[in-house]
C-alpha cells in the first residue's frame, strides 16, 4: 500500500505506515528491518518517544498500538 506516515527513530532510520496497515522500520541504509502487519485500515500516524524506545501507530481502525523499536534493528 501506499504510504501515509513518516518518522524518523534513533539511528539514522525511519519508520512507515502505509494504506495497507502495514508499519515498516527501516535501517538508515535503505533496507528494510522490520514490517509488521499492526492494522486492518490505513495508517493515520506515527510518533517516536522522546527517548526512541516506542513507536506509537495510530490507524483508520481506531486502534493505536505500542511498539518497543529499541531492540528491533
Amino acid at each position: 500500500g501506499g504510504v501515509r506516515a513518516v518518522v524518523p527513530t534513533p539511528g539514522g532510520g525511519w519508520a512507515t505506515g502505509a494504506s495497507d496497515g502495514a508499519v515498516c522500520q527501516w535501517r538508515a541504509d535503505g533496507s528494510i528491518a522490520h514490517r509488521i502487519a499492526a492494522h486492518h485500515a490505513d495508517v493515520t500516524a506515527l510518533v517516536v518517544t522522546p527517548d526512541g524506545r516506542t513507536l506509537y501507530s495510530a490507524g483508520r481502525d481506531r486502534a493505536v498500538r505500542a511498539w518497543d523499536v529499541s531492540r528491533q534493528v
